[in-house]
């Protein structure tokens, strides 16, 4: 019996996922879920295997003293997630997945039980399918190496540089959207829009104002003096403007590594006496609470954004100070989409 196959990083592509399982009247005893980045759904949601561990990393010229490590570490990770899919799994699979720059989720889609992959909206990526991830290798020599390596570590069917969005490949089916106006570049054949997958959260009515703090320390965006001085700014920006209660939503990324999360109660402990700061749940949905209420958000950037500003939510940035401070940032800033830079009011700190 054929298995679909689901991951599941994020709210939205948990959403999505049931939300492509109803769109296709799927059985929910032939679905399961691949969780990754930490991300957390309940046993009696459906079946599901975590792969957050497994991730393949890329060869990355910049980093040429720990290619060995790595070559090593990513033939591992592969040999782990070859076993989940033939003990595991163990049939031949349809692939539903946000993306198809992670070595990881190439894994899955060259699998020979692979019959067939479909991409299923997540946020940025699904409007901004160009953003450029990697930085090409100056150097033809430089490119052979990592070719080689990569060959002789994952296969030849695996590329240098992975494809944010591969859809010229024999088992590219189609993709998954909210809306005619995602995956742009995708070919308009087997594209299909769902309703959006939200429902009015009546727990969400009573949310005024929420921080999604981002894991801009677990990606190495800035470094924690620097996120110790942006976050304290922002709280003091909070009490001027008479906040005095606090939602905050973590990304999955940050529960998952446990690198940022302590400094941010560390910081907030210092306001704790002006300003209530309650902590949502890891399966709560930031979509679901701009579907449910009309809550101000305050974050640097989001795929947020783009459903917030469609239901009507008000979405402030703090991303100025870090543009100029902090360069990984800024380059992954300047290449999102308009759809999320020009639906934020920016605020000076």
């Amino acid at each position: 019996m054929r298995k679909n196959l689901f991951i599941v990083h994020s709210s939205i592509t948990w959403r999505m996922a049931r939300a492509v399982i109803r769109y296709e009247q799927l059985a929910m005893e032939d679905c399961v879920f691949l969780l990754d980045r930490g991300y957390q759904i309940d046993e009696k949601d459906g079946r599901a295997y975590e792969i957050s561990e497994w991730n393949i990393s890329v060869f990355r010229w910049q980093d040429k003293a720990k290619l060995w490590r790595t070559f090593w570490t990513n033939r591992a990770h592969l040999a782990a997630i070859n076993q989940l899919l033939e003990e595991k799994i163990g049939t031949p699979y349809r692939l539903f997945l946000p993306h198809s720059w992670s070595y990881t989720y190439l894994a899955l889609i060259e699998h020979e039980n692979c019959e067939a992959y479909a991409f299923i909206e997540e946020g940025t990526l699904a409007y901004n399918p160009d953003l450029k991830m990697y930085d090409h290798p100056a150097s033809p020599l430089r490119d052979r190496v990592l070719r080689m390596l990569i060959t002789a570590c994952l296969g030849a069917r695996f590329p240098v540089f992975p494809k944010p969005l591969q859809f010229n490949h024999p088992k590219y089916a189609g993709c998954y959207g909210m809306n005619d106006n995602t995956f742009p570049t995708l070919p308009k054949t087997n594209k299909r829009v769902v309703p959006p997958p939200f429902n009015v959260n009546p727990e969400y009515l009573a949310i005024k104002h929420i921080l999604i703090p981002g894991p801009w320390i677990e990606l190495k965006y800035c470094t924690v003096a620097q996120y110790r001085s942006l976050k304290t700014a922002l709280f003091q920006y909070l009490l001027d403007q008479g906040i005095s209660e606090l939602h905050v939503k973590f990304h999955p990324l940050q529960y998952h590594r446990q690198e940022s999360i302590p400094v941010f109660w560390e910081i907030a402990q210092q306001f704790s006496g002006q300003l209530k700061i309650s902590e949502l749940p890891p399966t709560a949905s930031p979509e679901e609470i701009a579907y449910s209420s009309s809550a101000n958000f305050y974050l640097a950037y989001s795929s947020v954004t783009i459903y917030a500003s469609q239901f009507g939510a008000s979405v402030y940035s703090y991303a100025n100070p870090m543009i100029a401070q902090w360069p990984a940032f800024r380059k992954v800033f300047n290449n999102l989409p308009t759809v999320i830079t020009e639906n934020m009011t920016y605020l000076d700190l």
